[in-house]
């Protein structure tokens, strides 16, 4: 056969190729049940227990396989210009809302045989443009694309499990989470390791290049664990390690860990989190119609049970057990997307750059009144505690407005304070108001005798009583209305004095059982634990924050930061045992990133 000059170099060329596509492993392969057989010792990396960073060496590889890229800690890029209208300009105009989505993190959102996108993030994302009364558009992004499309207007919204880190908050807008995400431990599920304290001394295999081995360096680093790191190439791989007991444990991010679930037999999560990862939506800074119209969707699609319809639809084997505070006012809000300003305006100086150069700031929310009922002294001491607090840590001063507890929103939109304590998110409240998150949480519930069956209002049929107290007005109309629900026929006795509830109920016997807000009642139920106990059940859910302007998102994440700050080296729950004392103090959520300072400013314990 006669052959061309060149062709024998094509040919060697070509089936060089098919030998080393063959040869080449692929990082996305399905994991099979855990093998019996070791894990290649090329995939890992053992090194010193409990040392200050992981190893920056990489181990012996095979040719054919590629270290994986390290995935971005933060979005380091800013935009060219900073936009002056809002995305929902764009969306309105076109009807369609441009979402940016990962095709390859099922069960979040991933690309099907039939070309669509499906998954949680999706779903969500058809829910929300339905909402405003548009059509969802997907673009696809990857984890090194997704944050400059967004900065350069090519997508309005991003939904590609972007976690909401601290680092980002100087460009990103984020709204409520919607996905608990977080780094967790695999475990066999033979073992008997319960805790992750368990670990100690033992090794736990990471995938290499992943935020996952990043967070195990961190705790390393800091102290909060001593193990030994083993490295690997792939999840399969240390799954298979896991399996064969190289490694002790796996650590890995939530949504891989439902993916190895739903791939891979014998292995258990434990439920406690190394770090929490929040999932939230991400778009342009400063573009508040956008974030206020994205939070409000999310609220709704709770509060009708939507979300948890996605919820059982993509993750039918764990609980929704993420905390959803829903504002009050959700459904007395009459504004479309159409009645927006889309005009997006910048503060001329944030209140950060004034607090990092010692300027001090104002805050209103606060009566001082000492005649005040007892309920509510305790309340504003503990709003008095947490802004001396972040006076300390902040280092200026602060000035409290007295008798501001009833214009505290006039007194924010007029630019005479800067921040107000006591606050009731609600939608129905000014727009320029933003909201930090949640201090408090409380509601309405059940007191019940300690040795009663009574469940809820569904137990109180026959004419049985209940006890309301005088100082919640409108709570005879509540407790009709919840009656009648169940179809009970109930009596009211009012209770005049707070401090009489249990004596009316168990000694007078004027009530069976006393409705009323919880942090009336928890007191109630701390002084007289073996006589009262709460029924599980929750009437209401109602939250008390800290606001100040929309327009200044940097101040609003150095509250928040600053909060979560206080939660974690224990402040928060001291000051609230120190002031408030009622129940349990509310977990706030904590953005995953380094701790004590934001923006020039100090977050973390003063001294």
């Amino acid at each position: 056969m006669h052959v061309k000059p060149g062709t024998w170099l094509l040919w060697v060329l070509m089936i060089g190729l098919l030998l080393g596509t063959g040869a080449c492993s692929t990082p996305n392969a399905t994991p099979t049940l855990l093998p019996t057989q070791p894990a290649p010792a090329v995939g890992r990396n053992v090194f010193v227990a409990n040392s200050a960073s992981m190893p920056t060496a990489t181990p012996d590889l095979p040719a054919t396989l590629p270290v994986p890229t390290p995935l971005p800690v933060s979005a380091e890029v800013q935009p060219t210009a900073r936009p002056t209208v809002s995305a929902l300009q764009r969306i309105r105009d076109d009807g369609v809302l441009r979402v940016g989505v990962l095709y390859n993190m099922a069960p979040l959102s991933s690309l099907n045989d039939r070309g669509r996108v499906v998954g949680y993030e999706a779903d969500l994302a058809r829910a929300v443009a339905e909402d405003w009364g548009v059509e969802a558009s997907f673009v696809q992004v990857t984890r090194q694309t997704a944050v400059p499309l967004l900065l350069a207007g090519d997508v309005d919204i991003l939904l590609a499990s972007m976690v909401h880190r601290r680092a980002d908050e100087a460009i990103l807008g984020f709204s409520q989470t919607y996905f608990p995400g977080g780094q967790m431990f695999i475990v066999r599920e033979d073992d008997d390791i319960q805790q992750m304290s368990q670990l100690s001394d033992q090794q736990v295999g990471v995938v290499q290049g992943t935020e996952s081995e990043r967070a195990l360096g961190r705790a390393l680093s800091a102290g909060r664990l001593e193990v030994t790191p083993a490295l690997f190439l792939t999840l399969d791989q240390a799954l298979g390690a896991l399996g064969d007991g190289t490694v002790r444990a796996i650590l890995t991010d939530r949504v891989h860990v439902l993916q190895a679930q739903e791939q891979a037999g014998g292995i258990r999560v434990l439920e406690q989190m190394l770090e929490p990862e929040p999932y939230a939506i991400a778009f342009r800074r400063h573009d508040n119609a956008l974030g206020y119209l994205l939070d409000r969707s999310l609220q709704r699609l709770f509060a009708d049970g939507r979300l948890n319809e996605l919820w059982r639809t993509w993750f039918p084997t764990m609980s929704f057990d993420m905390a959803f505070p829903v504002w009050s006012g959700l459904d007395d809000d009459p504004r479309s997307p159409g009645d927006f300003d889309t005009t997006i305006v910048y503060p001329e100086v944030s209140l950060v750059q004034r607090i990092a150069a010692g300027e001090g700031i104002r805050v209103a929310g606060l009566s001082l009144d000492p005649q005040a009922p007892q309920l509510n002294q305790r309340l504003e001491n503990f709003y008095q505690a947490l802004v001396q607090e972040l006076s300390a840590r902040w280092s200026v001063p602060v000035e409290i407005i007295p008798g501001s507890a009833a214009n505290a929103f006039d007194l924010l939109t007029s630019g005479q304070a800067e921040l107000a304590v006591g606050i009731e998110p609600d939608w129905t409240g000014p727009y320029e108001v933003a909201y930090s998150s949640p201090i408090i949480m409380h509601g309405d519930r059940l007191m019940i005798p300690a040795d009663s069956t009574i469940t809820g209002f569904a137990d109180l049929r026959g004419g049985r009583w209940v006890g309301i107290f005088a100082s919640e007005p409108g709570t005879a109309d509540r407790v009709n209305e919840l009656a009648e629900s169940v179809n009970a026929a109930i009596n009211i006795f009012t209770i005049i004095n707070d401090e009489d509830a249990v004596y009316s109920m168990l000694v007078d016997q004027n009530a069976d059982v006393v409705f009323g807000d919880s942090l009336r009642l928890i007191p109630h139920v701390e002084a007289n634990p073996e006589r009262v106990t709460l029924t599980e059940r929750w009437y209401s859910r109602e939250y008390i924050a800290l606001a100040a302007s929309r327009l200044d998102p940097d101040f609003l994440a150095l509250v928040n930061i600053t909060l979560q700050d206080m939660t974690a080296d224990g402040t928060y729950a001291r000051l609230w045992e120190a002031t408030l004392a009622i129940g349990e103090p509310l977990a706030i959520e904590q953005w995953p990133g380094e701790r004590g300072l934001f923006m020039g400013v100090r977050t973390g314990v003063p001294g």
